[in-house]
């Protein structure tokens, strides 16, 4: 009977857990929409730790295309509050926005390109997750306003509390049907 139950909760936990997966992967290439505004280009890690240029103001349907043209960086969203945290962590207004790490080949003609579309004129805040890029200084943003500025931010970033830290991402790879049926077959035997 326990092997009954156990096999049942692990069959109806599997379609939820799928369907977890495949949102995961509409997510990330939401932040990919269709351009319908002007496409403004970030250079990332241009001459050393930075994103080039260092803020921009946009209008609502804009696209954001960040280059990766040298080194191994990413573009996470982040909160103005906590420039070395990821968004998710500090606020309650979602998952935020992680490019993942896009590594650039020296020498390299062509470079590699994530984007994100604007949605509104809310400020956008940015920076590196790579270990100590952000306490550097390797912030962006997007519509800073003349309360929450761009050095502000920068300022924050390269704060005493932040020494040493990239951006810390909550972002948890998807599951996957194989490391779920592994996981039923082992409960499954340590269970029996």
């Amino acid at each position: 009977m326990r092997h009954a139950f156990l096999l049942t909760s692990l069959i109806c936990a599997l379609p939820s857990a799928l369907a977890q997966s495949r949102t995961s992967t509409s997510t990330s290439t939401s932040t990919a929409a269709q351009p319908t505004g002007s496409t403004i280009s970030v250079r990332v890690g241009d001459g050393g730790p930075n994103f080039n240029p260092s803020s921009i103001s946009t209008r609502v349907g804009d696209i954001v295309e960040f280059v990766f043209v040298a080194g191994n960086h990413t573009a996470t969203q982040t909160a103005f509050s906590a420039p070395c945290s990821s968004f998710s962590n500090v606020t309650s207004s979602g998952p935020g926005f992680d490019s993942g790490f896009y590594p650039a080949q020296d020498g390299a003609a062509t470079f590699q390109t994530w984007r994100i579309q604007v949605f509104n004129k809310d400020p956008i805040w940015v920076a590196c997750r790579r270990p100590e890029h952000c306490s550097q200084g390797m912030v962006f943003a997007i519509n800073p306003t003349m309360d929450k500025t761009f050095d502000a931010f920068q300022t924050a970033a390269k704060g005493p509390g932040n020494a040493g830290n990239g951006v810390v991402s909550s972002v948890a790879p998807p599951r996957t049907l194989g490391s779920i049926l592994f996981f039923g077959t082992l409960m499954f035997l340590l269970l029996a």
